[in-house]
C-alpha cells in the first residue's frame, strides 16, 4: 500500500509542480489550483477540527459515464496533522522469504466527492496504514 501511495504522491508531484492546468493537448484539462481552493473551502467548512492546518491535494480522480451521461470527481488530500502513531496494528510483511512482524502506524487521507456542477456532496476520512515515522511523513507532506 505504501508503495501505491508513493507512486501517486510521485505521479502527481511532477504534474503538479510543471502548471496549474494539467492538459492532455486539446482534448482535456484539470485546474488543479480552482479544485484545490474549492475542495480546502469545503474540507475546512465540514471539518473544522482542521481548521488553520495545512492541507495539501495529493489526488484528483474525474470520470465520464457516456451511457448515463453522468460525471463524477474526487479529490483527496492529507492534512499536516495526518499521521497518527501507534494507531496501527503489528503487521507480517516477507522481507525476500522470510517473515517480519512491524509496527504500522497509519495516515488519514480525506475524499472529497464532487457533482457534475462542481459542488462538493460529501467527504470521508480513510485511515491508510503506513510504514514510517513521523519525521518521514512529516518529509513526505513537504513534498507536496
Amino acid at each position: 500500500m505504501k508503495s501505491l501511495v508513493a507512486f501517486i504522491v510521485l505521479f502527481w508531484s511532477v504534474f503538479a509542480t510543471a502548471s496549474d492546468t494539467i492538459q492532455w493537448g486539446n482534448l482535456a484539462t484539470i485546474d488543479q489550483e480552482s479544485i484545490r481552493l474549492k475542495a480546502k473551502e469545503y474540507i475546512h467548512n465540514a471539518m473544522p477540527e482542521i481548521r488553520g492546518v495545512e492541507v495539501k491535494l495529493i489526488n484528483v480522480s474525474a470520470n465520464y459515464d457516456f451511457r448515463y451521461k453522468r460525471s463524477t470527481m474526487q479529490v483527496m488530500f492529507m492534512h499536516s496533522m495526518s499521521f497518527l502513531e501507534g494507531e496501527g496494528k503489528e503487521q507480517v510483511v516477507y522481507v525476500g522469504d522470510k517473515p517480519q512482524v512491524i509496527k504500522m502506524n497509519k495516515i488519514l487521507y480525506v475524499f472529497i466527492d464532487f457533482k457534475g456542477n462542481g459542488e462538493a456532496t460529501q467527504h470521508r476520512v480513510e485511515q491508510v496504514p503506513f510504514h514510517g515515522s513521523k519525521q518521514a511523513f512529516m518529509e513526505e507532506f513537504s513534498r507536496f
